[in-house]
């Protein structure tokens, strides 16, 4: 699929990935979809997800209190937070001690 020289030009046995960034080149899923899919990508997103558990874990996650407002961000419409212009994320990270995680 990927070394289609119909859909990547004569060259789609090369490593290009400059070939995405002109925008000649449709998208394709070896690793997201089709009947090829990855097929380790629910091992991916578990260890993943067991990756943000163990440092969210760790963190005390606090308030800034800088005002803010809510900006619509790129084609889909995500709300971020802004202040002065800037996206920002209004929290704070701080190490939780040793005692904190016995809990």
């Amino acid at each position: 699929m990927n070394l289609d020289t119909e859909t990547f030009g004569p060259d789609a046995e090369m490593f290009n990935p400059a070939r995405y960034l002109s925008g000649g080149v449709p998208p394709h899923y070896t690793f997201g979809g089709g009947p090829r899919h990855c097929i380790g990508w629910r091992l991916a997103i578990a260890e993943i997800k067991t990756a943000v558990f163990a440092l969210v874990r760790r963190l005390e996650i606090a308030d800034t209190a800088v005002p803010t407002r809510l900006s619509r961000f790129g084609w889909l419409g995500f709300a971020r937070p802004k202040a002065d212009g800037q996206l920002f994320m209004p929290v704070v990270l701080r190490p939780v001690s040793a005692e904190g995680l016995a809990r």
